[in-house]
């Protein structure tokens, strides 16, 4: 099931329906990200999620964004005009200087960073799409909203064939520590740390053997239980999912 709802979901592949996520690339003005912009458009970095809701029941239209922030995010918001996803080309900027310091210090090879930033892209667009869908769908979300948009992008990055790449970039982008101040304790996010942990674990809790690195990298009390908590995530999104599909998944 959860093979076949990826395909659906993300329409890597061989997928070809028509898509209802309107895209816009919008301008900047820096300089240097006039650069970036002109980049992803070229590249097409926007059509590659196209597909992915072609296939799902949505009250309007889903816009999908990359801008000029003043900062290196993704945030998915509405009003009245429309629901949108927004990139941040500073988040294109800023991978790539954090990249490009590990390459110099001899920590990455130059041929992994264009994968590894794409999937970067792919973890974050997941995750403002499980808040798109959260919101538009009316989801019951129980707990932190942060921590359930995470959860759905890492139920469907772990069943797909680029799994591996994609929890490292998640944990490459989750490097940076987090300062214990009373505004980082109480913002919705979880600490990057424990967002990198959560991810480990699910990865390993979706496959322990093609994970098994990552469950190394967990506490013993916390590898025990991610099997079990894998499984109660990705029946909660089967069943959560599974009345807004346009044709039901075999």
């Amino acid at each position: 099931m959860r093979a076949v709802v990826l395909a659906l979901l993300l329409g890597w592949g061989a997928l070809a329906a028509a898509a209802s996520l309107q895209l816009s690339y919008q301008p900047a003005t820096e300089p240097a990200l006039q650069r970036i912009a002109e980049r992803v458009q070229h590249e097409q970095w926007l059509e590659r999620y196209q597909p992915s809701v072609a296939d799902l029941h949505l009250p309007q239209p889903l816009w999908l964004a990359f801008a000029q922030c003043d900062e290196a995010n993704a945030y998915y918001s509405r009003d009245e005009q429309r629901a949108q996803i927004t990139l941040c080309y500073e988040d294109v900027q800023d991978s790539e200087a954090r990249y490009a310091q590990w390459l110099a210090e001899g920590d990455v090879e130059a041929e992994e960073i264009p994968a590894l930033i794409q999937q970067w892209f792919d973890y974050s667009y997941l995750h403002e799409l499980g808040h798109a869908l959260i919101d538009l769908l009316e989801l019951p979300a129980l707990g932190r909203e942060e921590d359930v948009a995470d959860q759905l992008a890492a139920y469907f990055m772990f069943a797909d064939e680029d799994g591996e790449l994609a929890l490292q970039s998640v944990l490459d982008g989750y490097s940076e520590e987090d300062e214990l101040s009373d505004e980082a304790l109480a913002d919705p996010h979880a600490l990057n740390a424990q967002r990198a942990f959560n991810m480990l674990c699910w990865a390993y809790g979706a496959d322990a053997e093609r994970y098994a690195w990552a469950g190394e990298e967990l506490p013993e009390a916390r590898r025990e239980g991610c099997a079990d908590e894998y499984a109660i995530l990705a029946d909660s999104f089967e069943q959560l999912l599974a009345p807004h599909w346009r044709e039901a998944a075999p």
